[in-house]
């Protein structure tokens, strides 16, 4: 499988060869004073990413040295969206180390869709990677002939009995994707899409070996616990006029924050509006990294 990094601001991308090292303390600037699980779990993961390299990526050298390229963009929130002038510098940065560039789009409202067909259109100059969390933005991304739609986590569900009789149980649900299902890969497969994406679980990866075939992105260390639109701008949207009450986004996510008395205890906390929970251990099966076009997508910072 190759490496590649998920960044949600063009800081990340630009100071990226200062991060990446072990246990290098810049990454500290980067985290809010009460954020140390997310500082912590950076350390964790490219310790053990540094440990399975020549296991996950058949490669020995530095992490910093085996990338392959950036997924930029914010996932959980739209009001996030890079500017088309933050991925032109993106794509500038990063140009002399040859990365592949793969935008990330956030589950979309009718208020972000004017700015994603201007990325859209933009991107579709080129042979363009995007991901998409639901149905609107990937049916936008389907009618561009240059951009290639990559299903973000937003559509890894697990298997539902009605799919397979087999199943005894909710635990050994919680194993099951609904890709496993032919069907449901010949669907999005005859719709022009060929990878998929997941999290850090246990689950059973059988059917990456199965026609239809779907490529996989794995994204590590973080779990979503919640993507609920925890924010006053997210739950205020007037449909009268298509407006929000308060455009200042940016700042909001801080004040509606879960004060966590436990976090330490409980390992998780939000970031923007979402709520995240680490899960750095690693044990991959091999239908995940000796797939050579599957990927692992590292988020260093949330």
């Amino acid at each position: 499988m190759k490496l590649y990094i998920k960044a949600n601001n063009k800081k990340i991308v630009k100071n990226l060869d200062l991060l990446l090292p072990k246990y290098n303390t810049k990454t500290a600037t980067f985290l809010d004073n009460n954020s140390p699980i997310e500082y912590i779990t950076n350390l964790e993961s490219a310790n053990i990413l540094d440990n399975q390299k020549e296991k996950l990526f058949f490669d020995n050298r530095e992490l910093k040295n085996i990338i392959n390229g950036i997924y930029f963009g914010n996932s959980s929130c739209e009001h996030l969206m890079p500017t088309i002038k933050d991925i032109v510098e993106v794509k500038e940065m990063i140009k002399p180390k040859k990365y592949n560039f793969v935008f990330v789009f956030a589950p979309l409202s009718e208020f972000s869709f004017p700015k994603a067909i201007e990325i859209l259109e933009y991107l579709n100059n080129f042979s363009s990677e995007v991901v998409v969390n639901d149905f609107g933005t990937l049916n936008l991304a389907l009618k561009y002939k240059n951009i290639k739609p990559i299903l973000g986590t937003n559509f890894t569900k697990s298997i539902k009995k009605a799919f397979d009789s087999n199943i005894q149980d909710d635990i050994d649900i919680l194993h099951h994707l609904e890709f496993e299902v032919k069907e449901v890969r010949e669907f999005y497969k005859g719709l022009g899409v060929g990878r998929i994406s997941c999290e850090n679980l246990n689950i059973d990866t059988a059917f990456l070996k199965q026609s239809p075939y779907l490529y996989l992105d794995l994204y590590y260390p973080y779990i979503y616990i919640s993507n609920s639109k925890a924010c006053q701008i997210a739950t205020n949207f007037k449909n009268e006029d298509g407006t929000f009450v308060n455009d200042d986004c940016h700042k909001y996510c801080t004040q509606v924050s879960c004060d966590f008395k436990n976090s330490k205890i409980y390992n998780f906390y939000q970031r923007y509006n979402t709520i995240y929970k680490p899960n750095t251990p690693l044990e991959l099966d091999a239908n995940i990294y000796k797939g050579k076009k599957n990927r692992l997508i590292w988020e260093i910072f949330l």
